[in-house]
C-alpha cells in the first residue's frame, strides 16, 4: 500500500541521517593534519612542513553551543641547505578556541626546537576567523641562551660568534573571495629584533631584519591547496616560489576529501574550527661576537693612604683580555662605605684616622678590605677575586678652615674680651685648637705659641715663645701677661701652619673707668608720639676720676622699634649728650659704645608711654554674637585699646554699657597689656547693644549687637491651658489648646517641635480619634492648636516637646451634648400590649439624644399616654446620667389603644409616638349575656331564631377573638 511505502522511506531516511551525524561527530573529533612543501622557481624542493592538530576536548559540531576546543599541534619542518643553513625544526603547541556562528577566536602557546643546533624558542599567539578573513599574530622569544656558533660572517669580522633565537613579531592574513572559496589570498609580515639577525639564505646578518610575503592560493579539492607567492626580506633578498599543501581530515572519507564540489561549498564557520594554527615554524637566529675572557685584578695587594686622600677605582686595578670600556664600578668589602662618585668617576677616599683612644674604645684598626666589580660595555661583569688591603695613616697637617686660635681677657676692660691690663697677674688666655681637613683633632703634637709685644710673656715659662704638646682634643693653652701696653700679635704654629690673633694691653690708669663714669636720662618717661624727647647724658671718667674727653660715643637701644636718637654732642669735662624720641610704647634700655666698643656701664631705662586712645586704631569685638539666656559661660567682650601709633593704651578705666533688654550682666573688666575683657551673660532673650566708656566718657567705637536667645524649655516656667475648657459637641469653635514654653528665666522658647497628646479620661491615646486636632502654630513661644468634636466626652490633654514627654500639668476638655433632637431621640414601649384591669404594666423608655447622637441627660422629662380612660403613667426617672428616661404605664378597666406623649423641660417633645394596646380581661359570666330573637319559632324548619352571645370581661369590656359554638 502507498502509505506503507512512504512510512518505510521516512524511517529509512531518519536512521540514515542519524548514523551520518554520528559518523560526522566521530570524524570531527579525530583532528586534522597538513603536509606542505614549496618549490623554488627551478622546481627544486625548498622546504617541507608536516603538522597535525588533535582535539583534547570539544569539536566542530558543538562549538556553537558555547563549548571550547582544547587542542595540541605537533609538527616538523625540513629545510633545504639554502634555507636557514639547512637547519630542521620541531615544534609542539597547545591552544584554546571558542566562538559562535559568526566568528572564531583563539590563543595558543608553541615550543620550538632547533633539531640541528639545539636552540629553543617559545611563542604566544592569537587568532580570529570570520566569514571573510583570518587574522593571526605571534610573538616569538628565546627560551635558550647564547651558545657558540659554527657560523662566521665577513661583516662580523669572521671571528667567533655566539647565537640564540631572535625575538620577533609576526602578523598573518587570509582573505577569501566571496562566492568562490576555492581562491584566497594570504600575506605575512615578520619583524625581527637584534643587531645581527640571520637571513634565511645564510648570508650576512642584518640589523632588525623584516620579511614580507604574499601569495595567491587555489584549492581545487579539499585535500590539496596550490600556491604561488613572492617574498621580500630586508637587505634586498627576494624570491618567487610555488607550493603544494595537503590537508587531511582524519576520519573523513577520502572520496569526500577529493570531491571537487566540496572545495567550493558554502562556507561554514564550523569547518574552520579545526584549522591548524598559522605561524612561522622556522627558528631564525640572532648573533653576537663572542666575548673574550676578562680578568680584573688589583695592581698590588696592599696600599697605604693618608686619611682624606682619594684614588680612582680604575687606577687601583688592571683589566686584561679586553679592550672594552668599563661602564660602571661597584665596590664591596669594609671599604665600600668610603667609595663615592665625583664627575662620573668612582673614588675611594681614606676615612678619618682612628687614634689610640678610638681604637681601644671601638676595638678597631686602621685597615680596610676592598673588592671591585666592573661592568663592561659588552655587558660582561667581572670582579676581583682577592681583596685590596688598605692601611690608613694619619694626616697631621692642620686645616686653617677647621683650626682656631682664641684670645680671652681674664678681666675684660670695659667689656672688651681681648683687652687686659698691664702689670696684672691675670692677662690674656690664649687657646689654640688644631684639626686636620677631616676635622680630626691633632693629638700629642708639638705646638709653638709666640707673642710679639715687648714686655709680654707666657706665664707658664716666663717667655714670649713656648712649646706645648696638644691634648686629646688637639688643644694647647697659655696665659699671656705684659709689662708694656700696646697691641700684641699672637701666633700658634704646628707643622708649619700658623694661626694668628691680636689683643691689647692697656695702662688701667688712662682708661675709662666704668665705675667712675655715669649714664643718665631725663625725663625717664615720655609720650610715644614722635614729638616728646628725653635727654641721654654720659659722663666718662678714668680710674682717677678725671674726665675722659674726645671719645667717640654712641647711644644704643635694645630693640624697641621706631626710636630716634639724635647726634651726640660732646661738652668738656667728659660730658656727652643726645636727645631721643619714639613712636612705639614700651621700655627702651639705653647702652653706650665708646670708640666702637660697648662699655659695661649700667643701662638706663626710658619709658615711652602710649598716647590718647584712638577709636580708629582700636578694636572692639565679641567672641560670639549669640548666646542663650541659660548660658552661664556667656561670651567675652574685648576692647583692644590703641593710640594713633598703634601703641597699646593701658591702665584705663574701661566699662561696657548695655542697652536693649533687662537682666543682662557684664562682670568686672580685666586688662592685659591694653586689652580689656569682660564676660557678658544674660537672662532675658532679646538684642543687646554694647557700647564703650573710657575713663567715664563714651568711646566712639561700636556698638556691638549681641543676641540673647532663650534657653531650654523648663516645666516649672511653662504651662498648658485650654480655653474654653468645655464646649458643645459640634461647635465649630471647639477649644483652643495653648502650650506656653519658657526657659528657666521666663523667656519664650521658640522653634520647638510641639505635639499635643489627647486621651479619653483615664484611657490611652486614641487609635481612631473621635475628635479633630488642628496643626500646631507657634508665635513667640506660644504653641496653639484647636480641638473639635461631635462626640460628647471628657478628654485629657498633655504635650510632647521634640518627641519627648513634657511634664507640664495636663488639662481637661469636656465636650457636652447639644440640644435634644427629635430625629435623634427615640421612644419605645415594652410590652406593647397589656390587659385591662391593672394587673399588667408597660414600660415607656425615652432615649434622649442631640443631633450628633450624644445622650442628653439632666432634662425634666414627663412621659404620658392618652386615648383610653383609666390609663395612668408613673413618674419619669433617668437612669444615672445616661440620657435614658423611663416611666411605667398601668392600664385601667377600659380596653383600647393608648398613645404616648412626651414633654421635655415643660415643652411638648415631638418624638415619634408609640401606642400601647389594652386588651379585655378573662370572660366574665356575670358580665356576659345570651339572647334569642324571636324567642318562638314554628316547627318544620320554615322559620328560625337568632341567638346572640355578648362576651365581656369583669369590667364590661367586650371580649373578642373567642371560638364560640
Amino acid at each position: 500500500m502507498p502509505y506503507i511505502d512512504q512510512l518505510n522511506n521516512y524511517a529509512r531516511k531518519k536512521i540514515t541521517d542519524r548514523a551520518s551525524r554520528l559518523v560526522d561527530d566521530y570524524t570531527n573529533e579525530l583532528g586534522r593534519s597538513e603536509f606542505s612543501f614549496s618549490l623554488n622557481t627551478d622546481f627544486s624542493l625548498r622546504n617541507a612542513n608536516f603538522d597535525i592538530l588533535l582535539p583534547l576536548s570539544g569539536n566542530e559540531s558543538n562549538f556553537e553551543d558555547g563549548n571550547l576546543l582544547l587542542f595540541v599541534q605537533p609538527g616538523v619542518v625540513i629545510n633545504s641547505n639554502d634555507l636557514y643553513q639547512g637547519r630542521d625544526f620541531a615544534h609542539i603547541g597547545f591552544g584554546i578556541r571558542g566562538g559562535d556562528e559568526d566568528s572564531i577566536w583563539g590563543t595558543n602557546f608553541f615550543y620550538d626546537r632547533d633539531i640541528t643546533r639545539g636552540h629553543q624558542r617559545g611563542s604566544l599567539g592569537i587568532e580570529y576567523i570570520n566569514k571573510h578573513l583570518t587574522l593571526s599574530g605571534n610573538y616569538y622569544f628565546p627560551l635558550s641562551g647564547w651558545k657558540d656558533s659554527p657560523s662566521a660572517f665577513e661583516t662580523m669580522g669572521n671571528g667567533k660568534l655566539e647565537e640564540r633565537p631572535a625575538n620577533a613579531l609576526g602578523l598573518r592574513f587570509k582573505g577569501y573571495i566571496p562566492h568562490n572559496r576555492s581562491f584566497f589570498v594570504s600575506a605575512d609580515y615578520q619583524q625581527f629584533f637584534g643587531e645581527y639577525v640571520e637571513s634565511r639564505s645564510g648570508k650576512d646578518p642584518i640589523e632588525n631584519l623584516f620579511k614580507l610575503s604574499t601569495a595567491i592560493n587555489y584549492k581545487p579539492i579539499p585535500i590539496m591547496t596550490l600556491s604561488t607567492g613572492y617574498s621580500y626580506e630586508k637587505g634586498g633578498e627576494q624570491d618567487f616560489n610555488v607550493g603544494v599543501q595537503g590537508t587531511y581530515r582524519l576520519g573523513v572519507p577520502l572520496a569526500k576529501q577529493f570531491d571537487r564540489t566540496e572545495a567550493d561549498s558554502d562556507f561554514s564557520i564550523a569547518s574552520h574550527f579545526l584549522d591548524l594554527v598559522d605561524r612561522d615554524h622556522n627558528v631564525r637566529l640572532e648573533y653576537r661576537k663572542k666575548l673574550e675572557e676578562v680578568l680584573l685584578t688589583f695592581n698590588t695587594s696592599t696600599i697605604t693612604m693618608m686619611e682624606g686622600s682619594k684614588k680612582a677605582l680604575s687606577g687601583l686595578v688592571s683589566l686584561s683580555g679586553t679592550k672594552s670600556q668599563v661602564t660602571s664600578w661597584v665596590a664591596y668589602g669594609s671599604a665600600k662605605h668610603d667609595v663615592s662618585t665625583q664627575d662620573r668617576t668612582k673614588f675611594y677616599t681614606a676615612p678619618r684616622y682612628k687614634d689610640n683612644v678610638t681604637r681601644l674604645r671601638d676595638n678597631s684598626i686602621n685597615q680596610y678590605e676592598l673588592f671591585v666589580e666592573a661592568k663592561l660595555a659588552t655587558g660582561q661583569v667581572v670582579r676581583t677575586t682577592t681583596p685590596l688591603l688598605i692601611t690608613v695613616t694619619p694626616d697631621q697637617t692642620p686645616s686653617l678652615e677647621k683650626s682656631r686660635l682664641t684670645i680671652q681677657s681674664i678681666n675684660p676692660i670695659n667689656g672688651d674680651s681681648k683687652t687686659a691690663g698691664i702689670n696684672q697677674t691675670d692677662g690674656l688666655l690664649v687657646s689654640a685648637s688644631f684639626f686636620n681637613v677631616l676635622g680630626r683633632p691633632l693629638v700629642s703634637q708639638l705646638v709653638t705659641l709666640k707673642a710679639d709685644l715687648k714686655g709680654s710673656y707666657f706665664k707658664e715659662k716666663n717667655k714670649p715663645v713656648i712649646e706645648l704638646y696638644s691634648s686629646s682634643q688637639g688643644m694647647v693653652e697659655g696665659s699671656l701677661l705684659s709689662k708694656e701696653e700696646g697691641t700684641v700679635n699672637i701666633t700658634a704654629v704646628l707643622n708649619g701652619i700658623e694661626l694668628k690673633q691680636s689683643g691689647n694691653f692697656v695702662d688701667l690708669v688712662s682708661v675709662v673707668d666704668v665705675s667712675k663714669s655715669s649714664l643718665s636720662v631725663s625725663p625717664k618717661k615720655i609720650v610715644a608720639d614722635g614729638v616728646a624727647t628725653t635727654t641721654l647724658e654720659l659722663i666718662l671718667k678714668d680710674k682717677l676720676g678725671k674726665p675722659v674727653n674726645n671719645q667717640t660715643v654712641e647711644f644704643e637701644s635694645d630693640g624697641l622699634a621706631n626710636l630716634t636718637i639724635g647726634q651726640v654732642k660732646h661738652n668738656e669735662n667728659g660730658l656727652y649728650t643726645a636727645s631721643m624720641k619714639g613712636l612705639t610704647a614700651g621700655s627702651a634700655s639705653i647702652t653706650v659704645k665708646v670708640n666702637g666698643s660697648i662699655i659695661k656701664i649700667p643701662p638706663q631705662v626710658v619709658i615711652l608711654q602710649e598716647g590718647n586712645a584712638s577709636a580708629e586704631h582700636s578694636e572692639f569685638i565679641a567672641s560670639k554674637n549669640f548666646i542663650t539666656a541659660d548660658d552661664s559661660k556667656g561670651l567675652e567682650l574685648t576692647l583692644r585699646l590703641r593710640d594713633l601709633n598703634g601703641n597699646k593704651v593701658q591702665s584705663r578705666d574701661v566699662r561696657f554699657k548695655l542697652a536693649g533688654v533687662d537682666r543682662v550682666n557684664v562682670n568686672k573688666v580685666v586688662e592685659n597689656k591694653g586689652n580689656y575683657t569682660a564676660i557678658l551673660t544674660g537672662q532675658t532673650a532679646g538684642k543687646v547693644l554694647v557700647s564703650v566708656l573710657v575713663d567715664g566718657k563714651p568711646f566712639n567705637i561700636g556698638p556691638l549687637t549681641i543676641e540673647i536667645g532663650s534657653g531650654d524649655a523648663k516645666v516649672v516656667k511653662s504651662k498648658l491651658t485650654v480655653s474654653p475648657n468645655d464646649f458643645v459637641a459640634g461647635d465649630n469653635r471647639g477649644s483652643t489648646l495653648v502650650l506656653e514654653l519658657n526657659d528657666n528665666n521666663g523667656n519664650p522658647v521658640t522653634d520647638q517641635k510641639v505635639k499635643f497628646i489627647v486621651k479619653s479620661e483615664g484611657e490611652q491615646a486614641f487609635a481612631s480619634p473621635s475628635f479633630t486636632l488642628s496643626k500646631v502654630i507657634e508665635s513667640k513661644g506660644r504653641y496653639t492648636a484647636t480641638i473639635k468634636s461631635t462626640s460628647a466626652q471628657k478628654l485629657t490633654v498633655s504635650a510632647l516637646v521634640n518627641d519627648t514627654v513634657f511634664a507640664v500639668a495636663s488639662q481637661t476638655v469636656t465636650i457636652k451634648p447639644g440640644e435634644v433632637s427629635n430625629s435623634g431621640s427615640e421612644l419605645s414601649v415594652s410590652p406593647a400590649t397589656i390587659s385591662a384591669g391593672g394587673s399588667t404594666e408597660s414600660t415607656l423608655t425615652l432615649a434622649l439624644k442631640d443631633a450628633h447622637g450624644n445622650a442628653v441627660s439632666g432634662k425634666t422629662v414627663v412621659l404620658g399616654a392618652t386615648g383610653v380612660s383609666g390609663v395612668t403613667v408613673g413618674a419619669t426617672t433617668e437612669s444615672a446620667t445616661s440620657g435614658t428616661y423611663t416611666a411605667t404605664l398601668t392600664a385601667g378597666n377600659t380596653a383600647g389603644v393608648a398613645t404616648t406623649t412626651v414633654t421635655v423641660d415643660g415643652e411638648s417633645f415631638a418624638v415619634a409616638s408609640k401606642t400601647v394596646t389594652i386588651e379585655a380581661g378573662e370572660i366574665s359570666t356575670t358580665q356576659s349575656s345570651l339572647s334569642v330573637s324571636p324567642a318562638t319559632i314554628t316547627a318544620g324548619g320554615s322559620t328560625g331564631s337568632t341567638l346572640t352571645l355578648v362576651l365581656k370581661d369583669a369590667h364590661g369590656n367586650a371580649v373578642s377573638g373567642k371560638t364560640v359554638v
